[in-house]
């Protein structure tokens, strides 16, 4: 039974992927900085860019982005 519910799961996860487009090849820039811990951490804002470009937010509900 395990391996049948996880052959549907697979199943239908790939369905969805041949739905699922990609965008066109883009690159940035990133600043990593080191925190006061001595950690490298990606910049608040780079980061947030790095987001948008890899998850498609337009057509999400104004009130799930």
């Amino acid at each position: 039974m395990e391996e049948e519910w996880t052959q549907l799961i697979m199943e239908l996860y790939r369905n969805a992927m041949k739905e699922i487009g990609n965008m066109t090849e883009k690159s940035i820039s990133i600043l990593v900085e080191q925190n006061s811990e001595g950690l490298y951490t990606i910049n608040n804002d780079d980061f947030a860019r790095l987001d948008e470009l890899i998850i498609d937010y337009t057509n999400m509900m104004p009130d799930e982005a």
